[in-house]
């Protein structure tokens, strides 16, 4: 979350809550930030391991194409 959204809402919720109330929000916010953040950064890590996966089973099938094994072996492979 950005910062001038958490700000934004702390900023409506201040007619609401107390000092109290809205220090626990903030703190509820800036943690749900920074796990939001970490969740990005793993899907694109993901995104990018499995992109890696496939270009790895490409190379493997060619490799194995160079080899000469048939198409029956390179379909059980790809199984």
């Amino acid at each position: 979350m950005r910062e001038t959204t958490r700000q934004e809402i702390i900023k409506a919720m201040t007619p609401i809550l107390n000092i109290q109330q809205l220090q626990y929000l903030n703190n509820i916010l800036h943690n749900s930030s920074l796990n939001i953040e970490i969740q990005t950064e793993l899907a694109k890590t993901d995104s990018i391991k499995n992109e890696d996966n496939e270009v790895l089973v490409k190379l493997f099938i060619a490799a194995k194409k160079v080899e000469g094994c048939s198409e029956k072996s390179l379909v059980y492979y790809l199984n």
